[in-house]
């Protein structure tokens, strides 16, 4: 018989809440938290990496020689399964206690199964609250702990708590502070000279990751890119759009930016700032007043260059 182990207590104030199931509020499709965990797990190698080479982790012997070796397996790892425990009650009920967030084997490479019906927050004060970034962050490492053999899981919830708020500790998040708006930017910097800062948009609904356009947009005045870091970000300016007779409008945030460039075998590294980042995005009303992001027009990254063109970055 296959044998199944779950994480125990990933956040105790999320876990013990009431939940909603996706299918309750998403539009369609997998929704905003299932995204996140599906973010955390493609980018969970930046997260630990960078907790391995920052000492405000505070990793013992132990912890550190664990997560080495779940870099090294990463490869052979697969994307968590999303299954609801109303529809297999036997897959996350163990001995011991209630339904799990997360069950898998205690080999590397088995599937991890993420319980949707412990992934929204119901009775949040800010609405439907989706597990977060930071939280898949947490639980991945935990389920990936098992993977190498370890079946203590307070041992793997602490281990997975200081990846966790080293997450937290490198992010921002501003929400755009309209009425019953859910739409926020959420940034994380690994703080190496070699990563750019990631840069999440989400509308309460969906994620969209600017990674693949902040890279393409970012230039360096001598060399080529190799990373970056966005600070003081900040929703900027407010427009109504003359395109359409419904009520769509233009949001912009800004955000300084260092950006590090070298050769394409990333030598002779050296720092360039006095840039500024502009996202621009259309968003819409629902018929209940919520804002959500409009996709007929992409999300726009333009990368201004300060030192030429002071009067554009002053806006």
């Amino acid at each position: 018989m296959t044998r199944f182990v779950a994480i125990l207590s990933l956040s105790i104030a999320f876990l013990t809440a009431s939940f909603a199931v996706r299918a309750d509020f998403v539009r369609g499709g997998g929704g905003l938290a299932e995204k996140n965990i599906d973010f955390a797990f493609v980018n969970l190698a930046r997260f630990v990496n960078a907790c391995l080479w920052n000492v405000s982790c505070d990793l013992t012997p132990a912890e550190r020689t664990l997560l080495v070796e779940m870099l090294g397996d990463l490869p052979r790892e697969q994307p968590p399964q999303f299954v609801s425990a109303s529809r297999n009650k036997s897959l996350f009920q163990l001995a011991g206690g209630g339904p799990r967030l997360a069950v898998t084997e205690f080999v590397v490479g088995r599937p991890i199964y993420v319980n949707t019906d412990m992934l929204y927050q119901n009775d949040s004060p800010e609405g439907v609250k989706a597990l977060s970034v930071p939280d898949a962050v947490a639980m991945l490492v935990h389920e990936l702990g098992h993977h190498h053999g370890w079946r203590d899981h307070a041992a793997l919830d602490i281990l997975g708590s200081k990846v966790q708020t080293f997450a937290i500790s490198v992010s921002q998040k501003i929400i755009y502070s309209r009425k019953q708006s859910q739409l926020s930017i959420q940034t994380y910097d690994s703080q190496s000279m070699v990563n750019l800062t990631q840069v999440l948009v989400s509308d309460g609904f969906e994620l969209y990751d600017l990674g693949p356009q902040l890279r393409d947009a970012l230039q360096c005045r001598e060399g080529v890119l190799v990373g970056g870091h966005l600070d003081n970000v900040h929703f900027n300016l407010f427009e109504k759009s003359p395109e359409s007779e419904l009520n769509p409008h233009y949001v912009t945030a800004v955000a300084d930016a260092q950006i590090f460039c070298g050769t394409e075998e990333r030598k002779g590294l050296h720092s360039e700032d006095y840039f500024r980042v502009r996202f621009r995005m259309l968003v819409d009303n629902d018929e209940g007043g919520l804002y959500f992001l409009r996709l007929d027009e992409p999300i726009v990254v333009e990368f201004l260059d300060c030192s030429k063109d002071f009067e554009a970055c002053s806006g």
